[in-house]
């Protein structure tokens, strides 16, 4: 993982990120993983604007709390070399947040019968690319 970016959707929380924490909690693991490379976590921004510079090599791995997708450990990545993982906001995501991937190349995944929470939800999502690569 080389990057983390907060995003602000349709019902995200109001909040501003503690960018010294996140930092903190990279570095602790990446040490406990026993990896080389701390993520550069970039400033919030709103969906709409990461989509208006979106790179269009860049597959998005777009995790489903409606689990309407295919299981993440289904989908046809191997060789892509740039992924970007999208997991929702407590909400959920609307439909505008959805409308705003019409026209991307994305996967839309679901990570198992249950409703995580986000943490675990980044947890689980990594873990699954990493074994498909």
């Amino acid at each position: 993982m080389k990057k983390i970016i907060p995003i602000e959707t349709s019902h995200s929380e109001k909040y501003t990120p503690n960018y010294q924490r996140l930092k903190k909690v990279c570095i602790e693991a990446v040490e406990q993983s026993e990896s080389c490379n701390v993520p550069k976590i970039e400033k919030k921004k709103k969906l709409c604007k990461l989509f208006e510079n979106w790179d269009r090599d860049r597959v998005i791995i777009f995790c489903d709390e409606e689990r309407r997708g295919k299981n993440i450990l289904k989908i046809p990545i191997q060789g892509e070399k740039k992924i970007a993982i999208f997991i929702g906001p407590v909400g959920g995501w609307s439909k505008d947040d959805r409308q705003g991937l019409k026209n991307l190349n994305f996967f839309n995944v679901t990570l198992g019968s249950n409703v995580l929470k986000v943490d675990t939800a980044c947890i689980v999502s990594l873990s699954s690319i990493r074994n498909l690569l």
